[in-house]
């Protein structure tokens, strides 16, 4: 088994695109997003419990959960736990052999779940105007909800293991991105 970097960060602070980044550099990737999809897609567990949620249209799902606090940390308590064995499950899979492995986490530091395995943490970081600016297509109260529940930087800054900053131009996280990935493939 290789090196296993647990990529989180605030919102549409770049995450995503340094997953994609690294991907690009031959590197194995396990984003929490897709394995929700995966999940929602394959497991008639969360079907059956919640088929009363629009389960088949992630936006629809957002909007409506969003609406709901007490539904959304059920279900939020509910997935993550199933995201989390999921990843446990990817990880631990002997047939899988990596020399580095990088896992989205958004909200990492937030969640109640750890991982069982030894990790270090990549914290992508953004300011505060830059996240809700790029993310302002998914909505005013989607995205001040969605800041309200990350933990403030002066925090999360202490529990990373490496921090990547985002706070110039595309090209620029690009260019840093990349720098990271070769020091990794290094050390």
């Amino acid at each position: 088994m290789g090196r296993i970097f647990v990529v989180t960060g605030n919102l549409s602070s770049g995450k995503s695109t340094f997953l994609k980044r690294a991907k690009s550099k031959n590197n194995l990737i396990h984003e929490a997003d897709e394995i929700v999809k995966e999940l929602l897609n394959k497991d008639s567990s969360i079907k059956k419990k919640y088929s009363f949620l629009p389960l088949d249209d992630r936006k629809k799902l957002a909007r409506f959960l969003f609406k709901k606090p007490t539904l959304l940390r059920k279900w939020e308590k509910f997935i993550h736990k199933k995201v989390y064995h999921s990843i446990i499950s990817k990880v631990g899979s002997k047939e899988v052999k990596f020399k580095n492995l990088f896992i989205g986490i958004p909200l990492y530091f937030e969640s109640k779940y750890s991982l069982p395995f030894k990790h270090k943490v990549i914290l992508v970081r953004s300011s505060d105007a830059q996240s809700f600016a790029r993310a302002n297509k998914l909505g005013l109260s989607f995205v001040k909800e969605r800041l309200s529940r990350q933990a403030p930087f002066s925090k999360t800054f202490f529990k990373a293991d490496i921090i990547l900053f985002n706070y110039l131009t595309l090209s620029d996280f690009h260019r840093s991105s990349d720098l990271l990935l070769e020091v990794l493939e290094f050390i």
